[in-house]
């Protein structure tokens, strides 16, 4: 069952009507002093339920002056009239657990009072429970609400309800279940402080808006806060920007620019200043490179694996169908939801093969590999990948991009097919009807090896651009094929051949360029 916390909310005010409560020195407690750390208000036991609060601050706070309350709002004090045997106060960093029935909770949580001074535990007469349907908790110091959580129904039966960082607000994002069973009196067993401002992770340039200006969308580390956000935070092109927008989330910032982009070659960036999170780390300044969209010819089909070896008792490690992309052009390239497709049919529908839907950018001269699942063996992405890079040795280490199709094959027909790369805005950027005519013709099988591409410049069509990889692993997904022309670096007319002097014994293939 998944925990559904809805409305979590942090509340620190002081009505007007109304003072905060004053430490012995007469200065006012810190806002926010006392917080709600953990709630348990769906135990096995119901008798067990129990609120923990944190003294986050570095003053002491009596605990005479500390009340609780449930939605109603009808505070009760925490400290129970006559008991001089509890401690007078909270010290920093110390724990208060406020336990419906000390009997139960010392039989669900025995080290409870075996906490040394880490925590005070009070049962306060007349506590009627926490209920499972949803609740509001409050904590007072004083006439002043020090801290409110809210939580709603759906609590898993057993495991309590955790906050992640002390310094973070009560809000949903910053309160999980434990992870096993509850804590009272320790730390939690979701504590994760988040120390880190947030980074622009990517930036990509997406359609333009309706009156053609440029549009951009970052995606942050983490969620900000977007009154951290405005135009005059960020810069693209060392030019102003004109509008933005954050997501609900927090993750993405959506910006209206008036750099000009199309055209522009490498090295366009974006500059944030001030950027913070939702616990307030800021970071001063921030910047990245922008992926610009990709238009019609600046990425390559450069490589098909459609016929993998995938025989398990060969002794060969199992192959799985890929296709190779290179970036041709002189600037970085968005790959995000770019789509691999078959030709329309009669009726205009596509067969979709492939859609990248991670952020993903391709540096200039690079090369991005999108593979199928396939039969490759491995729970994680990270273990099929390492298994391809086994069928192919010469491309373990290569600066390449790799996207994995959660699928069992991209479905490239042994018998030919069309393969069409567009863009996410549907701009056609490539187009291969490959033929396994184009292998060479005295090739044994083509089990287990790529078509291979011996011109980028030449078109995609064209047999003549086409031929069977060279290489002894069947493919170099990720880099250059072996037997691709080198752009040649002469500028007068003449032929080249390379490598020269040449064998086709240990060469394997000759390139004769003019």
């Amino acid at each position: 069952m998944i925990l559904s916390m809805l409305g979590l909310l942090l509340m620190h005010f002081c009505p007007e009507s109304a003072l905060p409560a004053q430490s012995s020195d007469g200065t006012p407690y810190p806002t926010g002093a006392l917080i709600i750390n953990e709630i348990h208000a769906a135990p096995d036991d119901t008798q067990a339920e129990f609120i923990e609060v944190l003294n986050r601050s570095d003053a002491f706070v009596p605990l005479t002056d500390v009340s609780y309350a449930d939605g109603n709002e009808d505070f009760d004090p925490v400290l129970p009239s006559g008991r001089p045997d509890v401690t007078s106060a909270l010290a920093p960093g110390q724990y208060l657990v406020l336990v419906r029935d000390s009997v139960a909770a010392a039989r669900a949580f025995p080290g409870l009072w075996e906490t040394d001074d880490a925590a005070v535990v009070i049962a306060p007469p007349g506590w009627e429970g926490l209920n499972n349907g949803g609740d509001d908790v409050f904590i007072r110091i004083g006439t002043e609400i020090s801290d409110r959580v809210t939580y709603e129904s759906n609590l898993q039966r057993g495991l309590s309800l955790e906050r992640i960082d002390p310094n973070a607000p009560s809000a949903e994002f910053n309160f999980l279940p434990s992870t096993d069973t509850a804590s009272p009196g320790e730390r939690n067993t979701r504590f994760d402080p988040d120390t880190e401002a947030p980074l622009m992770v990517f930036a990509e340039e997406i359609s333009p808006s309706a009156d053609g200006s440029e549009r951009l969308e970052i995606f942050m580390s983490e969620s900000i806060r977007t009154e951290t956000v405005d135009a005059s935070a960020f810069q693209v092109q060392d030019r102003p920007v004109r509008e933005v927008t954050v997501s609900d989330d927090g993750r993405v910032i959506r910006l209206v620019s008036t750099a000009q982009l199309s055209g522009t070659s490498a090295g366009v960036t974006v500059r944030a200043v001030g950027l913070s999170d939702r616990t307030g780390n800021r970071r001063l300044a921030d910047t990245v490179s922008v992926a610009l969209q990709p238009n019609e010819g600046h990425l390559r089909i450069t490589e098909i694996m459609y016929d993998p070896r995938t025989d398990a008792f060969d002794g060969w490690p199992d192959q799985t169908e890929y296709v190779e992309i290179v970036n041709t052009s002189d600037h970085r390239l968005t790959l995000h939801r770019m789509v691999l497709t078959g030709a329309a049919d009669e009726d205009g529908e596509r067969d979709r093969l492939a859609t990248v839907n991670r952020r993903l950018a391709l540096a200039p001269g690079r090369y991005a590999v999108v593979y199928a699942a396939g039969d490759l063996p491995g729970d994680t992405q990270a273990t099929r990948l390492s298994a391809l890079q086994q069928a192919f040795p010469s491309s373990t280490d290569v600066d390449a991009v790799w996207f994995e199709e959660s699928a069992s094959s991209l479905r490239l027909r042994n018998s030919g097919r069309s393969v069409l790369v567009r863009g996410s805005t549907g701009t056609l950027l490539d187009s291969v009807r490959y033929d396994p005519g184009w292998h060479v013709s005295d090739l044994a099988s083509t089990d287990g090896v790529s078509l291979s591409r011996i011109s980028a410049t030449a078109s995609s069509n064209r047999a003549e651009a086409w031929t069977s990889s060279t290489h002894p692993d069947g493919g170099t997904p990720g880099r250059a094929n072996e037997v691709m022309l080198p752009p040649s670096p002469h500028s007068a007319a003449g032929v080249t051949v390379s490598p020269s002097p040449f064998s086709i014994q240990r060469d394997g293939a000759t390139r004769i360029q003019y």
